[in-house]
């Protein structure tokens, strides 16, 4: 009787598999099977992207306070894909005398929230063969990066939020000592789909001076029919 195996054991070798090709699940020699996680597959997939938020010795503006029509970084999903948000990054690059510091991330989920300003920045793909590109457009906040105003509740969703010193902190002393804020899907609970028009929204500002900041969004996006 000829043999069905569902399972191959691959330990050393990962032989490429072809688009449309039957093949067998894999196991290790352990017999457990080999399952990679699905943010590591959108990226081996090529649907991931970075978006960066100043760069090099380059940092952004901040706001003067923390406004829904001012941004720092942007991120507008075309109708007809998926976009998810992966991860968030902010560094406050210098604080002049500002104090308070906030920052939040935010996922609006009915519309574009670019309005004018800013600069226009290239999602980069996260496979250095750039397999596909992004359906859509990121601006940073060089210049004014200036934002329609957010869809009414309950549509946009804030997924996280970072709050700062409310001291004045001496611009000659002070060491940044890790980022002002961080988010990653992976650690701080469930993703959020953006299905057709949709943004991804980082806003950071001081309620005193403005301060200058770094960061960077990250993001994959997928077809729309891959989640109909």
């Amino acid at each position: 009787m000829a043999r069905d195996d569902v399972f191959l054991v691959r330990h050393d070798s990962w032989p490429a598999v072809g688009e449309s090709t039957a093949e067998r699940a894999v196991i290790n020699r352990l017999g457990a099977q080999v399952v990679t996680d699905f943010w590591t597959q959108l990226s081996l997939g090529g649907w991931t992207y970075h978006v960066q938020v100043g760069a090099l010795s380059t940092a952004v503006a901040g706001t003067a306070a923390l406004t829904a029509l001012i941004g720092v970084g942007v991120v507008d999903n075309n109708a007809g894909y998926v976009t998810i948000p992966i991860s968030a990054e902010m560094h406050i690059a210098t604080y002049s005398t500002a104090t308070l510091f906030l920052s939040m991330l935010e996922a609006d989920m009915a519309k574009k929230r670019y309005s004018s300003g800013g600069t226009a920045v290239t999602p980069r793909n996260l496979r250095s063969d750039t397999p596909r590109t992004f359906n859509g457009a990121a601006y940073n906040n060089t210049g004014t990066l200036v934002l329609a105003a957010a869809s009414a509740a309950p549509h946009t969703v804030e997924l996280a939020r970072g709050v700062g010193s409310e001291d004045a902190q001496p611009a000659t002393t002070f060491t940044d000592r890790g980022p002002h804020f961080r988010w990653s899907v992976k650690s701080n609970g469930e993703p959020v789909y953006l299905v057709d028009a949709g943004s991804i929204v980082l806003h950071h500002g001081s309620t005193t001076a403005t301060d200058t900041m770094y960061g960077n969004i990250q993001i994959a996006q997928v077809d729309k029919a891959m989640v109909d």
